[in-house]
Formats: C-alpha cells, sequence, structure tokens
C-alpha cells in the first residue's frame, strides 16, 4: 500500500487517555463516522473511519492511499497565569494507521490520563472524499480503572493522576472556558475539586443543595472544613491519620484552611508523615526520582515535611467510607 503525505480527506481527531497497567475492558473513542479502539491483543490505539458504503476502514482493511501524523497533547497550567495551556508533542509521522500504547513512565505509579491528537487524509479507491474534524481539549478516552491504593476515595482521586491544576474556572490558550466539571474532572481540578469529585463519586453526603455539576464548583476548602466540622469529625491527631483522612493547610497562617490533601498511609516507609493525593499548584513538574517535585497537577507523593514543620498544618478531617453516615 502507497502511503503519501498529500491530504485529500482532513482528519483530525482528540483522544483524552487515562493510561494505567492492568486495563482490561477498555471502551472505544467515537467521534461520528471516526472510531479510536484499543486492540488489547496488539496493545495499540487504532483508527477506524466509516467508508461510506455501509463499511469500515480499520486497521486491516485500509484505503488506497493515506497520512497521518500522530501527537501526544499535555496540558500545563504555569504557575504566572491562571490559564491552560495544549501542547503538542509529536509521535509519528510515519502515516501510522495505529500506534502502540506506552504507559507513563514519568509517575510514581506508571499511570496517568493522557490525551492524544491525530491528524491525517486518506483517498478511498472511488474517490469520494469526506472531511472530519474535532476540537482539541474538549473530548476524551479513557481506559477501564483499577484499584490502587484500595481506598474509595484515594483510588476515585487517582483516576484524576496528571489533570492540571487550575483554580476554579478558567480559560485556555484559545480563549475557551474551561472548569471542574469539564469532561467528568478531566479537564482541570484544583484542591478542593479533587476531593469533592473523589467524595460525591462515592455517595457522601456534603449536607448541600444542588446538583453534583454545581456541588463540585461551589465548595471550597474552608467550605469542606465546616462540613467536616458540623456533619462528621475533626482534630484527628497525626499519628491518629487513617487512609482516606482529609489533611487541611494554613499555608498563609491566617487562621482559614486554604489546602486539602487525601493522606494514606507511609508507601514504601519513605516519609516520616505518609503520602497524600491532592491538586497541588505551581509549574507543571515530572520527575520520577523525586515524586515530591511533582506540581501543577493532580499527584501522588510524599507529604512534604515543610507542610508540618513549618506550621502549616491546619487540622486533620475524617469521612467515614459508608455512604450517609454522619454524627448528626
Amino acid at each position: 500500500m502507497k502511503n503519501t503525505s498529500s491530504f485529500y480527506n482532513l482528519i483530525v481527531i482528540t483522544i483524552f487517555c487515562m493510561l494505567m497497567n492492568g486495563c482490561e475492558a477498555i471502551p472505544s473513542f467515537d467521534r461520528g463516522d471516526i472510531t479510536i479502539k484499543y486492540n488489547e491483543l496488539q496493545n495499540q490505539l487504532e483508527l477506524e473511519i466509516e467508508n461510506g458504503t455501509g463499511g469500515n476502514f480499520n486497521y486491516q482493511n485500509q484505503p488506497c492511499d493515506y497520512a497521518s501524523e500522530w501527537y501526544e497533547i499535555r496540558k500545563i497550567r504555569y504557575a504566572s497565569d491562571n490559564i491552560l495551556y495544549y501542547n503538542e508533542f509529536l509521535i509519528t509521522d510515519n502515516n501510522a494507521w495505529s500506534i502502540p500504547v506506552e504507559w507513563l513512565n514519568y509517575t510514581y505509579f506508571g499511570f496517568g490520563s493522557r490525551w492524544y491528537w491525530i491528524q491525517g487524509s486518506y483517498l478511498p479507491c472511488d474517490d469520494i472524499y469526506s472531511v472530519f474534524t474535532s476540537s482539541v481539549g474538549k473530548d476524551y478516552y479513557r481506559l477501564t480503572d483499577g484499584e490502587l491504593l484500595y481506598h474509595p476515595f484515594l483510588d476515585t482521586a487517582l483516576y484524576r493522576y496528571n489533570v492540571p491544576y487550575v483554580l476554579g474556572t478558567s480559560t485556555d490558550q484559545l480563549g475557551d472556558n474551561v472548569s471542574k466539571t469539564d469532561n467528568n474532572g478531566l479537564t482541570c481540578l484544583d484542591c478542593s475539586g479533587l476531593v469533592v469529585w473523589s467524595l460525591v463519586k462515592n455517595n457522601v453526603d456534603l449536607f448541600i443543595n444542588g446538583s453534583e455539576r454545581h456541588i463540585v464548583g461551589q465548595i471550597n476548602v474552608n467550605k469542606l472544613w465546616e462540613i467536616c466540622r458540623d456533619h462528621y469529625f475533626l482534630s484527628i491527631p497525626i499519628n491518629s491519620w487513617q487512609d482516606g483522612n482529609l489533611i487541611f493547610l494554613d499555608s498563609n497562617q491566617n487562621g482559614t484552611p486554604d489546602h486539602v490533601m487525601f493522606w494514606t498511609q507511609d508507601y514504601e516507609s519513605s516519609s516520616p508523615y505518609g503520602w497524600v493525593v491532592h491538586s497541588r499548584g505551581g509549574d507543571t513538574q515530572h520527575d520520577i526520582n523525586d515524586p515530591a517535585l511533582e506540581r501543577g497537577k493532580v499527584v501522588f507523593q510524599p507529604l512534604p515535611e515543610l507542610y508540618i514543620n513549618n506550621g502549616w498544618y491546619f487540622d486533620g478531617g475524617y469521612i467515614p467510607e459508608t455512604t450517609m453516615i454522619s454524627k448528626n
């Protein structure tokens, strides 16, 4: 088969992939006449397009001529502003109809959210042309989840590993509005957004009126602390923290909590204060050799000692895993 770089039909596909080891059944991303399928046997993503005659062009039945470029899209929020940026990194431009799935290697567990973008052209043998387009940053493709830390709050939060930190509602570099509720929280999350997503997905009663979408957008750190105070449990001593407890910080030391994290037990005995899952601000960094450096996204890392030693620690909260249980 001859593959050329001339574009007869434009195909632009955006796929958001959450990849993690040990995936089983994996759904397809489907946008109109374009489908991206995961071939588990070959461990690859494959393009499929309706050919206009009731059949499909796919990995086994390709058109007479085609060209393609595959990119990974990395979403970054820099500390200097509150804009969500999309940076494209070319994976291959060798006119591939499929690409192998590569597990992440810059996160502690080797998993997290990934986004792909493909553009290309194809020429059916009967020379019938069609045009396909898809907007960047609005659709996602997600592989199935698995239990990682065997706690419902922690595992739900970890499904959003690598999602960029953006404070509340903001815009992207194209000027489009983004929020913590876009694509089920896979577009961006701040610290309270991550915690609230994880709680409401596990049917925790947050004692506030409104839909889940509104709840995610309207509960900040201090409000979440007040919910624990009024309906659940606070003042959990440091040496009594349990998996899934909420750790509240007051970095400004003004008597009001301004950051919240999920806590888990000391992971591989590498941190005196255990590990945390949280959405951490700052410039995006990926450092497998030092997870403590990861920031600007949802991260899993040792609880930084400075949070405790610098007087930032505010309170420890407990919300039961069993739904609808409160002290009231």
